[in-house]
């Protein structure tokens, strides 16, 4: 029986002061900027919170044009947070600028203060990979999949249009006075496993280096028909070696050579593109956010980042302004859980069902409320006894709004409970991953599904992308334990050796 891990990212480690209380956060004016695919929160002026807003669609609309991936509206929404002074006082370390953490829930991004360009690598790094994951594009090595997202992670609108491919000084100078990796040795890496800080560091810089060479660095050359062909010969079962010179017409080694010498001249140049040309939606909907949603959304903010007692304070504010908001009710419930208060939870969660019966959210976290308490049951009729009653939360979850990921994704997770049936899980999952393969959580839920089922190989497939994209110790500890099992159902089912074998 597994433990689901939930998907967070911060590249920089996101530092949260636990212990604070947000009442001075409550009182500021805050104002909401919403738009097709962005909710901008915070204390900040209404003409940079429009600003902020009509950058991020066109960052959006910008990456969609380069890759060819769908414009459409996200399956989750992103919210972003930019806390002001004040917050970015009380919440950040004195280092930190912001950080980025994606859920089957949502995406989030926080910042230290209302100006995007503080933080505008990192995080446009973070969302460059959930567009591309998210359009299907997850079939990318590490070297093209993390330089890629550098490349773009530095695009800005200047007083010209649209820039793309300006130099990151950081890379510039790992690159300058770093231990060069063996391009054939980088662009077979899967796995940051075993791999020092510095060599981490020159796979980044030099991923980055490689894809602004292919982009921006030849003339003529065509590189999405280019990488298309390297990707089929690698899926033909082409080694990397071969790959590279089928797409790109040299060995590795020569390839390599010609980076190094692109750096060395240190000509990075960068296009610049009119940003009329690119799709940037409709102005974003103004609003003044009364106090007990600023309370609810700090609430929100804290249960993301894993500060629960912080949660559980700011939705009790959030109550005291309006006791009977469901979202308020449930959100503290889910924070008195999380702290093992399960007595005092289970009140709120009966309180939140009554004052919103019809509320998807509230359907949907009871539901997870019943499916981790089955998780760790060890009596088998407890267990099967908690997982239908998630069940019940869920369909009536979906019923009320079919469109959330989550829910589909734990429907099915709770058949991968001890003495459940996996096959009927199956059908839900696998339309949680339609909906969003972006999410490692889902991806790795469906593998374990795919190998309770003896689908081994699609099993495999899944987790080897996962892998590719996890950096942090809790997802691969998750993906060996998968793996394990994968390997030990495989040991099961092979057959017995003949005896001409012995």
């Amino acid at each position: 029986m597994r433990s689901l891990i939930p998907y967070v990212t911060s590249t920089i480690g996101a530092i949260w002061l636990a212990g604070c209380t947000a009442a001075p956060l409550h009182s500021l004016p805050w104002i909401e900027a919403r738009t097709a695919n962005f909710t901008i929160v915070g204390p900040i002026p209404e003409s940079e919170a429009r600003e902020l807003a009509g950058n991020l669609e066109l960052f959006r609309s910008v990456v969609s044009s380069l890759t060819g991936t769908s414009t459409g509206p996200s399956p989750i929404p992103l919210r972003v947070y930019a806390l002001g002074r004040a917050g970015g006082r009380r919440f950040f370390d004195s280092n930190l600028s912001g950080f980025f953490i994606g859920t089957m829930r949502g995406n989030l991004i926080a910042l230290r203060d209302q100006r995007w360009a503080s933080a505008r690598e990192i995080l446009q790094h973070e969302y460059v990979h959930f567009l591309l994951r998210n359009s299907g594009i997850h079939g990318y090595p590490p070297w093209y999949d993390e330089g890629f997202a550098e490349f773009l992670s530095t695009l800005e609108r200047g007083p010209n249009g649209v820039d793309i491919g300006r130099p990151i000084r950081s890379r510039t100078k790992v690159l300058w006075h770093g231990t060069w990796i063996p391009l054939g040795d980088l662009m077979a890496l899967r796995s940051f496993e075993g791999l020092l800080d510095v060599q981490i560091d020159m796979f980044y810089a030099q991923s980055w280096a490689l894809v602004h060479y292919l982009n921006l660095g030849r003339k003529d050359a065509s590189t999405r028909s280019e990488l298309a062909t390297y990707l089929n010969a690698l899926r033909d079962g082409a080694s990397d070696a071969e790959a590279v010179e089928s797409a790109f017409g040299e060995r590795p080694s020569i390839l390599g050579r010609s980076v190094i010498d692109y750096v060395q001249k240190g000509r990075f140049r960068f296009i610049t593109v009119d940003a009329d040309r690119f799709q940037q939606g409709s102005p974003p909907e103004m609003r003044v956010l009364p106090e007990a949603e600023v309370a609810r959304a700090l609430g929100r903010f804290a249960y993301d980042v894993g500060d629960y007692e912080t949660s559980r304070g700011d939705y009790s504010s959030a109550l005291a302004a309006n006791p009977k908001d469901p979202r308020s009710l449930v959100g503290l419930a889910n924070a008195l859980a999380a702290l093992g208060r399960w007595a005092e939870a289970d009140a709120y969660y009966e309180r939140a069902l009554a004052a919103g019966p019809d509320d998807a959210v509230v359907h949907l976290d009871i539901g997870n409320s019943f499916y981790f308490r089955a998780l760790t049951s060890t009596d088998a009729e407890t267990r099967g006894e908690l997982a239908s009653r998630a069940r019940e939360h869920l369909v009536e979850s979906w019923k009320l709004d079919d469109s959330i990921p989550e829910t589909y994704a734990r429907y099915g997770s709770t058949y991968l409970l001890e003495g459940e049936d996996p096959s009927r899980g199956i059908e839900t999952l696998e339309h949680a991953h339609r909906l969003l393969p972006a999410s490692p959580e889902i991806k790795l839920s469906l593998a374990e599904l795919y190998a309770d089922l003896g689908r081994l190989e699609e099993a495999q497939t899944l987790t080897r992308i996962v892998s590719t994209w996890s950096h942090t110790r809790l997802q691969q500890e998750a993906i060996q334990e998968l793996q394990r099992k994968i390997d030990r159902l495989g040991d099961e089912s092979a057959p017995p050796d003949s005896p001409g074998d012995r």
